[in-house]
């Protein structure tokens, strides 16, 4: 098995089978590919014939875009709503999302769209605006999704509607104050033409 990847390549491996005495001319190479597709954190799969005594399975992984909350874990979840692999550690540089959910997490299956959807708009919105991509993210209650800022700034978001641009005026909103030397306690872009903030108790006098 070949990756970029080398935690991938020991990975794929359990999931191939080959029989003892397998012919490296004949096996057919769409069998392998179909086996390494079985792993959940493989995005594409080829076979290439090194004749005469090798077959070589190309991987390409999927690549994580957040973290799912699932129990006491996180489930790495991939642009297309892939569920990769679980950790208790995914790093500062995935957002982390909860959706409070009581549905196991299959590796293999597929986070819902309107979650999906929901996350993907999130992310594109904190890159335009520059965030730290290590916010988190509650969906758990309808029309009143919430987000934490990675500068620990709450997020009131309402709604999925106009997401992008929810996040976008949040990202610029939570420097403004800062730039006069203080803090917002929160931000609040449930209605978008009209976002609102309130600054910190000990700052509501800066300048």
């Amino acid at each position: 098995v070949s990756s970029t990847d080398a935690a991938l390549e020991k990975e794929v491996c359990e999931y191939l089978s080959v029989p003892e005495r397998a012919n490296t001319l004949f096996f057919p190479t769409r069998s392998l590919a179909e086996q390494a597709l079985k792993c959940p954190r493989v995005k594409s799969a080829r076979v290439d014939r090194e004749l005469p005594h090798a077959m070589v399975v190309h991987v390409k992984p999927r690549i994580p875009a957040f973290a799912l909350t699932s129990g006491p874990n996180y489930v790495m979840v991939d642009e297309e709503g892939g569920l990769l692999f679980q950790t208790h550690a995914p790093g500062r540089q995935y957002p982390r999302v909860d959706d409070r959910s009581s549905a196991p997490r299959m590796l293999g299956g597929k986070l819902n769209e309107q979650c999906l959807a929901t996350v993907l708009a999130c992310i594109v919105g904190a890159r335009q605006a520059k965030m730290q991509p290590g916010f988190i993210l509650d969906l758990g209650t309808a029309y009143d999704y919430r987000m934490l800022t990675q500068g620990r700034t709450p997020v009131l978001l309402g709604g999925p509607d106009n997401m992008v641009r929810k996040v976008i005026i949040a990202g610029s909103t939570e420097q403004h104050p800062r730039k006069r030397g203080a803090r917002a306690e929160y931000i609040d872009v449930t209605v978008v033409t009209n976002p609102r903030y309130k600054l910190r108790r000990g700052d509501r006098r800066a300048p």
